[in-house]
């Protein structure tokens, strides 16, 4: 084993005594550290002083709970990097499920679309879907309630690219729109930790990532209340709500919408857990 090898599975050996050590991940601290790529990190032998500073650098902060993502600021998501600090959720894999949901509806949409993303963060959820739909995609507006998170949001959609018709303002959820805006697609990924598991969670999570975007009250579920109450209100006829859920609460959120005269479909994760809720609202059936 070349020098290199070494000190690269030396890494890994300090990494993966974190309880949220992810595979693979002593490649990425290299990469990032070294701005370099990762063929370029395996075509190396030897490793300099100076590189394993930068390096040991990293790591020092990473052994003490800090994810990678927030020691780099940046998280790539839909194939698409985005800036991430403490303010914001970095994205999750998962999410990307609700990303390809939408972009598969609006895909197979005729006319185009305007949509509403809730709670949006860094704005990953809305800005990969504009930017892999931008010709179909009408208008885009971004809400969240912290001013913070509306400024890594509004540095994300320039990092993108992203033009057209997009507006990224500050409101408590449905605060902000006049009654008469209506959207064809909402999506949402809303807090919905509970108090209880947020005390458990790990030092990666609760240290490094906004309280405010995890909570989502004592039973997780406060902001889908608001979402199958309010929703209706910003929908066209025949549209649609996209939600992520954590993967035990599929029951209790579908039976919210449900009751607020949606009609639900749930779907998995990659990992095979229910993740995404797709209530489907018919202004002329609610009005039968």
């Amino acid at each position: 084993m070349g020098e290199f090898m070494s000190y690269l599975n030396s890494i890994k050996l300090k990494l993966r005594e974190l309880e949220d050590y992810s595979k693979n991940e002593e490649i990425l601290l290299v990469m990032y550290s070294l701005n370099q790529t990762r063929e370029n990190i395996f075509l190396k032998d030897t490793i300099s002083c100076q590189e394993k500073q930068k390096i040991n650098r990293k790591l020092f902060r990473r052994m003490k709970g800090e994810p990678l993502n927030k020691i780099f600021k940046k998280q790539n998501f839909y194939g698409f990097d985005f800036k991430v600090n403490n303010s914001v959720l970095a994205p999750r894999v998962e999410t990307e499920i609700l990303v390809e949901k939408v972009i598969n509806e609006i895909k197979g949409r005729k006319s185009k679309i305007d949509l509403l993303d809730l709670c949006t963060g860094s704005g990953c959820i809305g800005l990969s879907i504009k930017k892999v739909c931008n010709d179909k995609i009408d208008k885009l507006v971004l809400l969240d309630i912290d001013n913070k998170a509306l400024r890594v949001a509004k540095e994300n959609k320039k990092l993108l690219n992203i033009s057209g018709n997009v507006k990224i303002l500050k409101s408590n959820m449905f605060e902000r729109l006049k009654s008469s805006q209506k959207f064809d697609i909402i999506t949402c990924n809303p807090p919905y930790i509970t108090e209880q598991e947020y005390k458990n969670l790990p030092v990666g999570v609760k240290n490094f990532d906004p309280k405010i975007s995890l909570v989502g009250g004592k039973e997780g579920l406060d902001y889908y209340k608001i979402l199958a109450r309010e929703s209706k209100k910003y929908l066209k006829s025949d549209g649609k709500i996209f939600v992520e859920i954590g993967f035990k609460q599929k029951d209790k959120v579908e039976k919210l919408f449900r009751e607020n005269g949606f009609n639900v479909e749930c779907f998995k994760d990659f990992s095979r857990k229910n993740r995404v809720i797709v209530g489907s609202f018919s202004e002329r059936l609610s009005n039968d």
